[in-house]
């Protein structure tokens, strides 16, 4: 897992999908898991796959409302799927406003 941090910061995203399938094969409960896939599926423009694994992410923790928003920036940003990702947008608020009122 730590590794596999060190080698996104250096901008090895292939390697460190591995290290981070690793990780997941082993706890697939864990939503920060599929993030750091899906983070490095989309660095690879494997657009399939990332979307697979943001969309896990968010089923893990639908109260995350940062995975709503990394998932539609990846929908506007490299899909150019706009109207998706205003429908994430939009679920990230919600998520967000309901954090607050709990504070």
């Amino acid at each position: 897992w730590n590794y596999g941090i060190f080698l996104v910061e250096h901008g090895s995203y292939k390697t460190a999908l591995t290290q981070f399938m690793d990780a997941y094969n082993l706890d697939r409960c864990e939503a920060e898991y599929s993030k750091k896939i899906a983070l490095c599926y989309a660095q690879l423009m494997d657009h399939s796959n990332a979307k697979k694994f943001f969309v896990k992410c968010i089923e893990l923790k639908p109260e995350q409302s940062a995975y709503y928003v990394l998932y539609a920036r990846f929908l506007s940003e490299q899909l150019r799927d706009f109207s998706a990702a205003e429908k994430q947008y939009k679920l990230a608020i919600q998520y967000a406003e309901r954090d607050d009122a709990h504070v």
